[in-house]
């Protein structure tokens, strides 16, 4: 009876050991899985930034009914940002402390480390604003936060080096 070892690739990183003799017998003795370290991390930053990113997208129908034609608000809207908007802020505050530990539990390549650590400091950032956003006790100091530049430069810097499309423009299926 033969017996021939057989290395066949299932994936582009996935190899799989095989005997396999005349009669058709077939025994699995060992299966070993690499995967990309990009990848991966690819994989666990979509995970991990997907319920702030639907977050802050729920804010947007509730802007939308808020703004008139032009794009503004006045103080006449304050009792629905505070009943609609406000809460909507404080929900995308928690995902965004959320998405910080995500990011700061990740063991990440070294060709993101340092981008991911600027990205930490600008979603904390938001973090805080939309906090403020939520607990803002009056119009005027709503629209005073709400007037704050965020930096969000370092997200698709991070999606470029994981091989991520950009999120520019686009949507999250939530």
């Amino acid at each position: 009876m033969k017996q021939f070892l057989v290395c066949a690739t299932l994936e582009p990183t996935t190899t799989e050991a095989t005997t396999t003799t005349e009669a058709a017998t077939t025994t699995t003795i060992a299966t070993t899985t690499t995967v990309d370290p990009v990848v991966a991390a690819g994989t666990y930053y979509i995970e991990s930034v997907t319920p702030l990113n639907c977050a802050g997208q729920a804010t947007d129908p509730i802007w939308d009914e808020i703004e008139d034609e032009e794009g503004y608000i006045s103080d006449t809207d304050w009792e629905q940002i505070q009943s609609d908007l406000q809460p909507a802020y404080a929900v995308y505050a928690q995902a965004a402390v959320a998405f910080l530990e995500a990011l700061s539990s990740y063991h990440w390549p070294e060709n993101v480390q340092a981008d991911i650590e600027a990205l930490m400091a600008e979603v904390s950032a938001e973090a805080a604003w939309a906090q403020a956003m939520s607990e803002a006790g009056t119009y005027a100091d709503f629209t005073t936060v709400n007037e704050e530049t965020l930096d969000n430069r370092a997200a698709a810097i991070v999606r470029a080096k994981l091989n991520l499309p950009t999120n520019i423009g686009a949507t999250t299926d939530c």
